[in-house]
């Protein structure tokens, strides 16, 4: 395939390893407002309500948490947090943005991912993140991994919502990101790991959607085998499914199959 733009997740397909670090800091900051008012947390109940949301916000996940908590718990966690969901993310979104400033996050690049963007900045071909992560979450994320300056455009939640559109799993995301790059949607490549992130991309009629295996992998591949524009990647972004599906297309843009071949990310 040819591409005019690359369009990318951020936490789980870019920042393979981003989901676990949210993940402590919610519970991080859901621990601490839940001791301060004499409760505990149920870590089975917290991994199981993290999981089912996960790809939807964290306001989003915050409400679907409290709802299902005890109602002694509930009213603890109202107590230290009066100001809700909104409250809950200010919270949380600062002590995930000082954690990964300090460069101890280890906020890791998928493999093949590092080589592609560099090969489409050579190439003069745009790179977005676009993610359902708030916008300061989100730019704190791709400083961490040293590829800010890589990145035409950055679209946290928030930014796509401001403008009018509607977050994933709706097609507003992408729809919203294609439209700052001056893009048809069917002349992109999309990256997401989850099943509201594939749907978005889907949705948006984006040309070629590549799913990035991880944990979400079963809950995922039932949905992903009826689009047959959506390919499924096993390891590495650049190598194995992509290289066979993007050899000899014609086009103006990057030449998928030649990226493919140049070997892991820097």
């Amino acid at each position: 395939m040819i591409a005019k733009a690359i369009l990318i997740d951020c936490d789980g397909t870019a920042a393979v390893n981003a989901e676990g670090i949210h993940e402590e800091a919610v519970r991080h900051t859901l621990h601490n407002m839940l001791y301060s008012q004499g409760r505990t947390m149920d870590d089975e109940n917290f991994k199981t309500c993290w999981t089912a949301e996960l790809g939807k916000g964290i306001a989003n996940f915050f409400n679907a948490y409290a709802g299902q908590l005890p109602q002694e718990h509930k009213e603890a966690l109202k107590s230290a947090c009066a100001g809700g969901a909104d409250e809950f993310e200010g919270i949380y979104e600062k002590h995930y943005c000082d954690f990964v400033a300090t460069g101890l996050s280890g906020l890791k690049v998928r493999k093949g991912l590092g080589s592609l963007i560099v090969q489409a900045n050579d190439q003069n071909i745009p790179v977005a993140f676009i993610s359902n992560a708030k916008q300061a979450i989100l730019e704190a994320t791709v400083s961490a991994l040293q590829l800010k300056g890589r990145v035409e455009l950055i679209a946290g939640m928030d930014t796509v919502m401001n403008a009018g559109f509607a977050p994933k799993p709706a097609a507003g995301s992408y729809i919203f990101g294609c439209q700052l790059l001056n893009v048809d949607p069917v002349d992109c490549i999309g990256f997401e790991d989850t099943k509201s992130g594939v749907q978005s991309l889907v949705a948006a009629g984006v040309g070629t959607v590549v799913f990035c295996r991880n944990d979400m992998t079963m809950l995922v591949d039932d949905y992903v085998s009826h689009h047959s524009h959506v390919l499924i990647e096993p390891d590495d972004c650049m190598r194995g499914v992509v290289n066979e599906h993007f050899a000899n297309r014609a086009g103006r843009g990057m030449d998928f199959a030649r990226v493919a071949a140049q070997g892991p990310s820097f």
